[in-house]
């Protein structure tokens, strides 16, 4: 799973790093589908969902998903020590992405704030929770 995690975290750099370097304010095909994959990712296999937060756009509100949102159990089992790294902004991070890319006119600055939050704890988890070789 870190080896998957570790190529999520090089398709949402690579993405990002293509959103702000082309200074658009649309999303092309590719890149959209970067950040969809990566989303998927960590919705499969970081994330507990309750329920589905694409569900009804509008009515979504990102500060009371606390409940309903969640690191996946197994997930902090077996990293204790690195899944705080995976707080309440990462998953509220998460959640806005998803919702951001879901949107018929998704906000590229929200997008590249979301997505650099996520990358940045993504990260730091896997620095946390990968074996260190000698």
């Amino acid at each position: 799973m870190l080896l998957q995690l570790k190529e999520t975290e090089e398709h949402l750099e690579n993405a990002l790093i293509q959103l702000e370097t082309e200074g658009t304010q649309f999303l092309d095909t590719d890149t959209s589908d970067k950040l969809h994959y990566v989303v998927d990712f960590l919705l499969d296999n970081i994330v507990e969902v309750e329920e589905d937060i694409s569900e009804d756009l509008n009515n979504v509100n990102i500060d009371s998903l606390a409940d309903d949102i969640y690191v996946n159990i197994e997930l902090q089992e077996e990293y204790p020590e690195a899944t705080h790294y995976l707080n309440e902004d990462f998953l509220e991070n998460v959640a806005r992405l998803d919702i951001e890319l879901n949107k018929h006119d998704p906000n590229v600055d929200t997008i590249l704030y979301a997505g650099n939050e996520v990358l940045q704890r993504l990260k730091s988890f896997s620095k946390v929770s990968s074996p260190t070789t000698f």
